[in-house]
């Protein structure tokens, strides 16, 4: 279900991202930043989540696909705006969908 949550958010805010920062008469196309997002959240889930097997896997993933994307506004045709806030975001999921763990007291 988080999958599903951390996609849609992710759609949502790059989409709305690229149309507010992308240049006029420009196009974008294409699923990347919705993968890009889905990175962010594998990078950061398990430190926020306190697993280590998760840490592990997101830090080898990071390692394999940071350098697939442009983050930065490197090349003009390539839309950098949605890699950058699909990644933001997707990290900005990790926590908002983060593992909590009760607080309460036993009595």
């Amino acid at each position: 279900m988080k999958f599903a949550f951390v996609t849609v958010l992710v759609i949502m805010t790059s989409g709305l991202f690229v149309w507010l920062t992308a240049p006029v008469g420009s196009y974008t196309v294409g699923a990347s930043a919705v993968i890009a997002g889905w990175l962010g959240y594998v990078m950061l889930r398990g430190f926020f989540d306190h697993r280590i097997s998760d840490i592990v896997i997101g830090v080898i993933a990071g390692l394999l696909y940071l350098g697939a994307f442009e983050f930065l506004p490197n090349n003009r045709d390539i839309s950098w705006q949605g890699h950058l806030s699909g990644l933001l975001t997707g990290m900005l999921c990790a926590w908002l969908f983060r593992t909590r763990k009760s607080t309460e007291v036993p009595s």
